[in-house]
């Protein structure tokens, strides 16, 4: 079976965006992060291609963004793109065995110049440079590597440290 879950970062908040707005505002619903887990995340299951691009194209609509200098539509959050395969294997006492993997797709925010008083822009370029020094740390094979120090490294910690095939695309 497959499921997909789509959340963006906005800040310190982690967004629902394919949960149905909530209330008169419209408000998507907010996700907790518990370890590197989401918690409270909507999964849909994942029929076809059909199915999992019309989720992708109803979460993108739901996010946030607001022109810039370079951009009259700017992304202005991270958006993660997780879908998880799960193969079951029944076993011959009757047991069933599952194997799961997540593949996630995550859309990071550009980073922009700061003009000091933009507390959004502070929060985007803040966890860019903290992803940046967990990667260096893992191609450095520190003993410490800062996961804690943004919402973005947590999530992505247990892919992270992981045998997993990490590929990022400009």
């Amino acid at each position: 079976s497959m499921h997909a879950s789509l959340v963006e970062v906005r800040g310190s908040e982690i967004v629902d965006l394919l949960a149905a707005p909530s209330g008169i505002s419209g408000v998507q619903p907010r996700v907790r992060l518990v370890h590197s887990e989401l918690q409270g995340a909507h999964r849909e299951a994942i029929g076809s291609q059909r199915v999992l691009t019309g989720l992708i194209e109803l979460g993108m609509s739901r996010r946030l963004t607001s022109a810039n200098a370079q951009n009259s539509s700017s992304s202005r959050s991270h958006a993660f793109l997780t879908v998880e395969l799960v193969k079951e294997t029944k076993r011959a006492d009757g047991s069933v065995d599952n194997d799961v993997t997540h593949m996630h797709l995550v859309d990071l925010a550009g980073s922009e110049k700061f003009s000091g008083h933009d507390s959004e822009t502070l929060a985007i370029n803040q966890s860019l440079l903290c992803l940046g020094k967990v990667i260096m740390a893992k191609a450095r094979e520190d003993h410490h590597v800062p996961y804690r120090d943004t919402i973005i490294t947590r999530m992505l910690r247990d892919t992270l440290e992981s045998e997993c095939t990490t590929v990022v695309l400009g």
